[in-house]
């Protein structure tokens, strides 16, 4: 418990579920750092290197063109956030742009998310845990995660590059 929490205070993400950046979460027996999609957005504003970090669900109809060689998605969102919330989720999408203007988007279906969380979390294949319970939550995360894993800019003394590291050996995230 005392490294779990040496970790997050030399990340500088609080353990306050009200803020969604760093939680305790028990695994085998052991408290284990798992960090929320909002504690690596977070890490990603205090690098200094984005000028825009974000990730939205995705519902049925929004996705207007997908060019699979450049992996960029055109986008119609729907405006009105009422008609919004009656449209099923389809999928999560995360989005950076760096400040020299590089620009890098994500997207997961609902089935590839699920596919991701039967792979890595023993809690969701007995249909239990995190995964189950704030499915929007970890697959946000997921994506976001895997987008600066991908492609964002990450120097080995980092704390991006050390969260990531640091949430990899979390077999729930």
């Amino acid at each position: 418990l005392y490294n779990t929490c040496l970790m997050a205070a030399a990340l500088k993400l609080p353990f306050n579920s009200n803020l969604g950046q760093a939680y305790i979460i028990p695994y085998k027996g052991e408290p284990q750092l798992q960090i929320g999609w909002k504690g690596f957005v977070q890490l990603a504003q205090r690098s200094g290197l984005f000028k825009t970090i974000n990730v939205s669900d995705v519902r049925e109809g929004e996705i207007e063109h997908y060019d699979r060689l450049s992996g960029e998605i055109t986008f119609a969102w729907i405006q009105d956030d009422a008609a919004r919330r009656k449209a099923k989720v389809i999928g999560y999408v995360a989005y950076f742009k760096l400040l020299n203007g590089f620009e890098k988007s994500l997207y997961m279906t609902v089935g590839e998310l699920e596919a991701h969380a039967t792979k890595y979390s023993q809690t969701f294949k007995r249909k239990f845990g995190v995964w189950v319970d704030n499915f929007e939550a970890m697959a946000s995360k997921t994506v976001i995660k895997l987008l600066l894993n991908k492609f964002a800019p990450l120097s080995l003394d980092s704390d991006l590059a050390k969260a990531i590291e640091i949430d990899q050996a979390d077999d729930e995230g």
